[in-house]
């Protein structure tokens, strides 16, 4: 583990560097703050400066602004309380931690295929600090090429405990080399502990050994020689206010609310194919059963009805508006009238009414391996069963030989058509599983951008998702039954038969 203690005094060196720059004498009022920029090598002169939601981790873009001949800007802007901010120049983000009364820099120069930026100014402690923490923690889940997913759960363990003693021994260094107010040296501390909390959910969740999908088989030995406090999530509200800390704090409790109610829920129930006792559909029923699990729970009140709001909204992304979804949300305005959550939740109900049963399926461009275009408007007239999906998605290919069977049934009838959207980033590794796999039906690639991408337009959060289309090129269904279901088919017939 050597590498862990050259990393360590390299970042405390630069710390300690950063901690002696003279700050900028310019008078500036509380209330305010100023960001000067620098990114002379930027090819773009566009500069976003936007926040991003800890709830729903959606961008809020807050102003645009453009660089200078030189490459330059300065930001001059009222601010009330401590603001965590982004900076994006050439779709990169960069992480600015501002309070009112900062007078801060950041510098960005482009080294070839490397970026490398640093703060100067008032403020910069706060900022370097994070920077140099966020590398230290990235540096040793790497582990030189090792990554720590990759490890058994035993080393697992050693290793991060190692990155847990080499970010408080650099806490540590750089409290007793900076100057930082103790309530902001508590959040750092917090922030450093809560990031690694993420890490260890994050590896809770892909070796979840109730569910054989995502149980990598590993070795049940999870010997450990530490305090397992650390790792243990604190529930503490406060933690959901702190700009420091809000962000890795509500996606370790997205997490638990994953590991400790979620997938406990679905274990309770028997299902296969997307249906409990193969006659109710899975999303009628395991969202009243998490619910309740989650009101049962003894947790801080702030506490619960971010977990709340949480599933809430997890299940109207995963199955849309329904029944169960409207029931919830109107179970959650009862409970927290008064929820900050309640705008976010709203918000994503009204974006969801452009996909429900009887709206135009947004058209959308795709290529077929062979180049060619493909429009979902090219197949108007048809019946069109849609399946996302990505090579890299398990469960996706899982379906494939189902599929197939459900394509036979069709065979003699060009009134049906499956088109298969591949959401892969790599067109190659896409190109050679349709031709290895032999894949039948049309298979195309979705590579338009942003609001163009089909993605996008069908407001998708995950792979594998099914859409029924009918001869109008209106939505029967945005959470049909999968191939495996054996139900497919009757759904099929039934607009077959209405013409």
């Amino acid at each position: 583990m050597k590498f862990h203690f050259n990393l360590l005094i390299l970042f405390i060196v630069i710390s300690i560097f950063a901690s002696c720059q003279p700050e900028s004498s310019t008078a500036i009022f509380k209330g305010s703050f100023k960001l000067e920029i620098s990114a002379t090598d930027s090819k773009s002169k566009a500069v976003i400066f936007k926040t991003v939601n800890a709830f729903n981790y959606q961008d809020s873009i807050i102003k645009t602004y453009e660089l200078d001949s030189l490459g330059e800007l300065l930001i001059e802007e009222k601010l009330a309380l401590p603001l965590r901010a982004f900076v994006e120049i050439e779709d990169k983000s960069y992480s600015v931690y501002l309070s009112p009364g900062d007078d801060l820099q950041l510098k960005i120069i482009n080294k070839g295929e490397e970026v490398v930026y640093h703060y100067s100014g008032k403020g910069s402690a706060v900022n370097n600090y994070l920077l140099q923490s966020d590398s230290i923690h990235q540096e040793l889940i790497e582990g030189n090429g090792n990554i720590i997913f990759r490890l058994n759960p035993t080393d697992f363990n050693a290793r991060i405990d190692s990155i847990r003693m080499a970010l408080q021994q650099f806490h540590k260094a750089y409290s007793d080399t900076v100057n930082l107010p103790e309530n902001i040296r508590k959040s750092l501390a917090l922030r450093d502990r809560i990031n690694l909390i993420g890490l260890k959910l994050s590896n809770d969740l892909a070796n979840y050994d109730e569910n054989e999908n995502l149980n990598l088989g590993r070795e049940k030995n999870t010997s450990v020689n530490y305090d397992t406090s650390y790792f243990t999530i604190p529930f503490e509200p406060a933690l959901l206010e702190d700009e420091l800390t809000k962000d890795l704090y509500a996606q370790s409790l997205a997490l638990y609310l994953t590991l400790n109610i979620a997938w406990p829920a679905f274990n309770m129930l028997d299902v296969k194919d997307g249906y409990v006792n193969d006659s109710i559909p899975q999303a009628d029923i395991f969202p009243y059963i998490t619910s309740q699990m989650l009101k049962k729970t003894k947790l801080p009140h702030n506490v619960k009805e971010f977990l709340t709001a949480k599933e809430v909204y997890a299940n109207l992304q995963s199955n849309g508006i329904s029944t169960s979804s409207d029931s919830l949300i109107n179970d959650f305005k009862r409970n927290y009238k008064d929820s900050k959550y309640l705008a976010d939740i709203q918000k994503e109900y009204t974006r969801r009414l452009s996909i429900i049963p009887g709206k135009p399926a947004p058209d959308f461009m795709g290529l077929t391996p062979e180049g060619d275009q493909v429009l979902l408007s090219d197949f108007k007239g048809k019946v069109v069963y849609l399946d996302f999906w990505a090579t890299w998605c398990g469960p996706c290919v899982q379906q494939f030989p189902h599929a197939k069977i459900l394509e036979e049934a069709y065979e003699e009838n060009d009134e049906v058509v499956f088109l298969y959207v591949s959401m892969d980033r790599d067109k190659e590794k896409w190109q050679e599983m349709v031709k290895a796999k032999n894949l039948s039906g049309i298979h195309i690639i979705d590579v338009e951008k942003d609001e163009k991408s089909a993605w996008q337009k069908y407001l998708l959060t995950g792979v594998p998702q099914y859409i029924l289309i009918d001869q109008s090129g209106l939505i029967v269904n945005e959470n049909p039954p999968i191939p495996s279901s054996g139900k497919v088919k009757a759904e099929i017939d039934k607009l077959l038969k209405q013409g």
